[in-house]
């Protein structure tokens, strides 16, 4: 039953429409807001209402109403003579929601007054083109086919963690384990290359000095000193004095 317009006892509230059921135990107002209204304002006004035990469906032609959503509400539009619901009613289809197409306003309030549709706050995606809105008018269904949708959702995106979380560990692991032989195969290449230098710097002694590694040979000592020993082995000093040539390429060490 549609009655004309209806105020709260206190004058706290008026109802452009309220509608009751014959029984008397609903109470709807049903609201055109044309002119121009805060979130914040219309919220208040939608919380008076409700504390009276009246709930309630705000109702715009305007293009982008900022309000839209923040109370139950929807969107009309004007198509074949007719208004139609543009945008509030979503149904879910999969993994989002997405508007119905061509419900009349006729229909519309007669799901909303037989409890087919009821508000929702959504949870998964409003499909392009649209808003994302918090509260939505959806049947019943469809606002159970979300719940199971979020609920697998959120279980293979925590199976899809666990995996990641395994690979991370597993890639760090491998890295360590090459870190490692890494520092084991510099550590075993480093200590020769440094026993080389000093067995080589032992040998380049200046001219007149004797070499301390005995058992080192004319190929290992400098290029200049092995010169120098070639020519000072095969032309002795003078009186006969200076090493004799021993070893290889007549090294004298």
């Amino acid at each position: 039953m549609v009655g004309a317009s209806d105020r709260a006892a206190d004058g706290s509230w008026r109802a452009d429409v309220l509608a009751t059921d014959p029984a008397g135990t609903w109470r709807m107002a049903l609201e055109a807001q044309l002119s121009p209204i805060t979130a914040a304002d219309i919220t208040a006004r939608t919380a008076r209402m409700r504390e009276d035990g009246v709930t309630s469906c705000w109702f715009s032609d305007r293009p982008r109403p900022p309000w839209l959503g923040t109370v139950p509400s929807v969107r009309l539009a004007a198509e074949d003579g007719g208004l139609v619901v543009a945008e509030g009613l979503v149904k879910f289809t999969g993994s989002g929601w997405s508007v119905p197409p061509g419900v009349s306003l006729t229909d519309f309030l007669r799901w909303v007054f037989t409890g087919k549709v009821v508000p929702h706050a959504p949870r998964a995606t409003l499909w392009y083109p649209l808003r994302q809105l918090a509260q939505v008018w959806t049947a019943p269904q469809y606002a159970t086919a979300e719940d199971t949708y979020v609920v697998e959702e959120a279980e293979r995106q925590r199976k899809l963690d666990k995996r990641r979380a395994r690979l991370a560990a597993e890639a760090e692991k491998r890295r360590a384990a090459i870190d490692a032989r890494n520092a084991e195969s510099r550590a075993r290449a480093l200590p020769e290359p440094r026993r080389s230098r000093r067995r080589y710097a032992s040998c380049t002694v200046a001219p007149g000095r004797s070499c301390t590694a005995s058992s080192w040979n004319a190929r290992t000592c400098s290029r200049r000193w092995h010169s120098w020993l070639v020519s000072t082995a095969s032309t002795p000093p003078r009186g006969g004095a200076g090493p004799k040539p021993t070893g290889r390429a007549g090294c004298p060490w």
